[in-house]
């Protein structure tokens, strides 16, 4: 072992009490498990609109995937999906108020602050949309603001001649560690 030397952790992925769920790349596994969920769900009742499902790569590193599938797509609307920090461990303890088993949270606010100076504000239609259809639909649904965070809709919002966006997540615990967890319920 060296400074600089790659590692790669071991993938797996372990059942642990409940709904619970652990491994390596939870949170990218989760982004796609819930993609194929949605399509499932297109299939059976069919959009009056086009939409389009992208998973994208390199998030972590500049969200350049999210902006060559929103100019390829031109959407008029973009819904990131991706995990979102639980504040559930003494860590991270009155930093985040998201928790695991209490539903998916809708991102209100975020800002990266260092670096790229970028964030997502969500359009107000789109997340009175979806607080509206959680109320409706029964499904509890977690709000959540952050500094110091990114996702695929900090830079899609920005193209074209702008993009309505909104951000859904899934909580997670120990994101980017080889032990996520996250609970599939919240899918």
């Amino acid at each position: 072992m060296y400074i600089g030397c790659p590692v790669v952790d071991k993938p797996y992925f372990e059942q642990l009490i409940g709904t619970k769920v652990t491994g390596t790349s939870i949170d990218n596994r989760g982004g796609v498990t819930t993609l194929v969920y949605i399509a499932n769900l297109l299939k059976k009742e069919q959009p009056r609109s086009t939409v389009y499902l992208v998973g994208t790569v390199w998030e972590e590193y500049n969200l350049r995937g999210a902006i060559i599938a929103a100019r390829a797509c031109k959407p008029d609307i973009a819904i990131a999906l991706d995990v979102v920090l639980a504040g559930d461990t003494p860590d991270l303890k009155n930093r985040f108020e998201v928790f695991l088993g209490k539903g998916p949270a809708l991102m209100m606010y975020n800002f990266h602050g260092r670096g790229t100076l970028n964030g997502t504000i969500p359009h107000k239609g789109l997340t009175d949309l979806a607080m509206s259809a959680a109320k409706q639909l029964n499904i509890p649904l977690q709000r959540f603001a952050a500094v110091g965070i990114l996702t695929d809709s900090s830079y899609v919002q920005l193209e074209g001649n702008g993009i309505a966006a909104l951000e859904l997540g899934f909580p997670a615990r120990y994101a980017h560690t080889p032990t996520e967890i996250c609970d599939i319920k919240e899918k």
